[in-house]
């Protein structure tokens, strides 16, 4: 039943846009049961976004790190990860806002806890493609929230201004890794 209460929850933030959906009323309407029987498994309304947020990020992060662990080279792998990234966000917009665009995200520990640790495997990678340059991952930082930054940007801006003529996203990532993490071919 938790797992359909997270699921329900997500797709009343997903149809609507904001966790403001998610009232215990309309989250009981959406998967049938009645208000009261979520109180079972949540002690609020907030444990539940924060669980939906949860669930959102894992989903997120399985698919930027899937691309990083099956690349043959570091810059391949920083690629396919903002590739990951970018593509992700746009197929999931909703998603997507809900785990990063929300009011304060890091104020959720765990949450929190699982994008610094997502964050420092993409500066180990970027330290991975030029260590003459980055000898170990920490001077890697700049370059890494560049990337990062970055990524937000590509993953926020075409889908708020559909209109402008955005290049295809993989022309986008290149020049973005390119900027930041070295001239190479990717």
């Amino acid at each position: 039943m938790r797992a359909e209460i997270i699921a329900g929850a997500r797709t009343l933030m997903e149809q609507r846009g904001t966790e403001e959906a998610v009232t215990l009323r309309a989250l009981a309407r959406e998967i049938g049961v009645t208000a009261p029987a979520i109180y079972g498994h949540f002690a609020n309304r907030e444990s539940i976004v924060e669980a939906v947020v949860l669930d959102a990020f894992n989903e997120f992060a399985r698919s930027t790190l899937g691309g990083l662990a099956q690349a043959d080279s570091p810059l391949e792998g920083v690629r396919a990860f903002c590739l990951a990234y970018v593509v992700y966000a746009h197929d999931h917009p909703a998603t997507y806002r809900i785990v990063f665009t929300r009011p304060q995200p890091g104020r959720l520990p765990v949450v929190a806890k699982q994008s610094a640790e997502l964050f420092e495997r993409l500066l180990e990678a970027v330290a991975a493609c030029a260590p003459d340059q980055f000898p170990a991952p920490a001077t890697a930082f700049h370059p890494a929230v560049m990337v990062w930054t970055g990524l937000h940007g590509l993953a926020t801006l075409p889908p708020s201004h559909p209109r402008f003529p955005w290049p295809e996203v993989d022309r986008m990532v290149d020049a973005l890794v390119r900027a930041h993490v070295g001239p190479a071919e990717v």
